[in-house]
Parts: C-alpha cells; sequence; structure tokens
C-alpha cells in the first residue's frame, strides 16, 4: 500500500512536469493568466509566471477559488503574488502532503495545504495571516507526541513602542486542520513617556509529553522626557502544555508551570476581554490587527512586581541611589499590596 501512495504520488508530479514542458498547467488569454486546474502545482506556476513575464499579465484565480469553495481573500487578484511549494508528512498517514504558499505584495499570505488520493488534489485547509508590517510569516514542521505539527508563525501586534509575534501549531487531518495551541514568541513594549520596558523571547521545546516553553523577559527603566534608559534585569518563566489524545488538545500543565497563561498575554501586551474582539478570524485562527495606540500599556504593576519581587529587593537593599529613587518613584504609581508595601519598607531602611 504504501508503494502504492508513492508511486501515485510520483505520477502526478511527472504529469505536472510534462504540463509544464507543454505549457498547459496555465491558460494565457488577453494578458490574463490563469491556472488550468486546482492542483497546487499548476496554481503555483501560473502565479509565478506572472511574476517572471516582462509584459503584464493580471493573475485571476476567480475560477480557482470557486472550484475550491474558498474565499478569495486578499488573493482575488494575484498579479503581484508570489507561490512556494513545499511538502512533508502532515496528515499521520502514507504520502507526503504539499503546502503551497501564496504571498501577495508582501503583506498578505495564504497557506493551503493539499493531500493527492486517487490521481486527484484534495484542498485539506488553508490558514490565512494578513498582517506582515515588519516579518513575513513563516512556517515549519514538528514532530511531537508520535504525530506531525504545522507551525505557523506571525505578526499579531504593531505600534509605537509596540510588536508583537505568536506562533500557533495546527493538527491536520484528511478531514481539515485545527488550530490546537497559539503563544506569544517574540516581543516588545515601551510605554511613552516613562514606565518599565519589556523585551521578551520565547523558546519552544518538546520535552517529553509536554512543550516546554521558556520566556526570558528583559526590564528596562524608561524615561523619554529625560532622555535616560537604564537597564534593570532579565527574568525567567517556564511554561508546559500537555497533549491529551483523547480531547485532541493541548492543556496547560498547571502544576510545572511558572507562570499561568494571563500573565503571559499581560506581559505579550495582548489585550484582554472586550478588547481581545479587535483580532480577526481567519483559516481557523484568531490574528490581531494593528492595536489603537493609546490602548497600548506596559506590564500592569502587580504582574511586573508578583514575578520580580525578589530582584526590586535587592534594588532596595542596595547601594545604587539612581535605581533606588526611580524603585520608590515606581510604587507610587502600584495599586496596594504586600509586594509594595515590603519594597517601601524596604527602602526606608
Amino acid at each position: 500500500m504504501r508503494d502504492a501512495n508513492i508511486l501515485s504520488v510520483i505520477l502526478l508530479l511527472l504529469l505536472a512536469a510534462c504540463q509544464d514542458a507543454q505549457g498547459k498547467s496555465y491558460l494565457i488569454k488577453n494578458q490574463v493568466i490563469e491556472p488550468r486546474s486546482t492542483s497546487p502545482f499548476d496554481i503555483a506556476r501560473a502565479v509565478n509566471m506572472a511574476a517572471r513575464k516582462s509584459r503584464d499579465l493580471r493573475v485571476d484565480l476567480a475560477s480557482t477559488w470557486s472550484r475550491l469553495s474558498v474565499a478569495p481573500g486578499y488573493f482575488d487578484d494575484c498579479s503581484s503574488c508570489s507561490a512556494s511549494i513545499s511538502r512533508a508528512e502532515l496528515d499521520g498517514r502514507h504520502g507526503r502532503e504539499i503546502i503551497l504558499k501564496l504571498v501577495r505584495s508582501l503583506d498578505f499570505v495564504r497557506y493551503m495545504i493539499f493531500s493527492s488520493r486517487a490521481h486527484r488534489w484534495k484542498l485539506v485547509g488553508y490558514v490565512d495571516h494578513d498582517f506582515n508590517k515588519y516579518e513575513l510569516s513563516m512556517h515549519r514542521i514538528e514532530r511531537a507526541f508520535g504525530m506531525p505539527w504545522l507551525v505557523v508563525r506571525g505578526q499579531e501586534g504593531s505600534g509605537t513602542g509596540y510588536a508583537l509575534y505568536c506562533e500557533t501549531w495546527y493538527q491536520v487531518k484528511e478531514k481539515g486542520l485545527r488550530p490546537v495551541l497559539s503563544y506569544p514568541v517574540e516581543g516588545h513594549t515601551y510605554p511613552w513617556p516613562t514606565g518599565v520596558g519589556q523585551d521578551f523571547r520565547a523558546r519552544p521545546r518538546i520535552k517529553s509529553n509536554k512543550i516546554w516553553i521558556r520566556y526570558t523577559v528583559k526590564y528596562t527603566t524608561l524615561d523619554y522626557i529625560k532622555n535616560e534608559y537604564t537597564e534593570l534585569f532579565a527574568n525567567y518563566h517556564d511554561i508546559f502544555y500537555r497533549w491529551k489524545p483523547r480531547e485532541e488538545s493541548f492543556v496547560l500543565a498547571g502544576n510545572m508551570s511558572r507562570i499561568i497563561e494571563n500573565d503571559v498575554d499581560i506581559i505579550a501586551g495582548i489585550q484582554t476581554g472586550e478588547e481581545s474582539q479587535l483580532g480577526t478570524k481567519i483559516g481557523g485562527t484568531t490574528f490581531y490587527s494593528q492595536p489603537e495606540e493609546e490602548k497600548l500599556q506596559c506590564a500592569p504593576s502587580e504582574v511586573f512586581l508578583k514575578y520580580n519581587s525578589r530582584r526590586l529587593m535587592r534594588i532596595a537593599k542596595g547601594t545604587n541611589s539612581s535605581q533606588k529613587q526611580w524603585l520608590k518613584e515606581f510604587l507610587t504609581g502600584c495599586k496596594d499590596s504586600l509586594d509594595r508595601k515590603a519594597l517601601q519598607q524596604a527602602l526606608q531602611k
């Protein structure tokens, strides 16, 4: 059976190569080019042919989206698009799937997953990412818990003094693909005109039957009025997610994690509550539109104190007068708490 599947894929690839050699993978009429079929290879060739031709060709994918029963989104006109193809085994069955990545004007990205069955191409599902202001969305394949996963990284937030990048894990099956885990992976928040700036990076690892994500958060005191910036310290936070096969979902391993999900979101500057509805849901997951600058805030002081009380206590008991003065001013804007009270008492000694 496995040899038969491999042979089917080889025949499909040879057929696609023959079509390309004969110029039959796409149709050109009145300076409009369109794929002859819904094959990922035909779509890619039509898109890239228009990009390579010196003459002005318009790519029309309207019939392609109609036949695939897919909304065009930002790809109704793909004249300024590029296409790339990669192969990976994604659904746990014999034979590799085809990942067709369409990029339009470096702003919009569409990932399309195709499988080949019975000498025909089937669209398993797709993911759109419509926010690529400073970094183009990228993907990789992870193998964990005996299964392959499609992981998509993309920018989800941007503003003055603010940036956010996240990763989403997708489970791919014959019936479709769905997001099963999403987390912040990189970003920064620099409040204006004063406050505590934070720059974070995440390093995901596979450990036993869990995903282990270590966050490194660097804190800096900011005063744009006085043009003063001082590096405070870096802190590390570990969070674990366990895969539950019966539920086919990831759940937080709270007994191992050193930070809760809500606090990760706060450190990353992700809005919660009603403001989280600013996101746009496409391709089965939610990506955030550019937030309004006036809504950008640094992590609430109680979260900052919660995870950094020991380091702040060293400042309070230390001999660095400028840092002690900063801490004293910072605490005046914090809510009443045991951590705030302990730090203020240490500063008075």
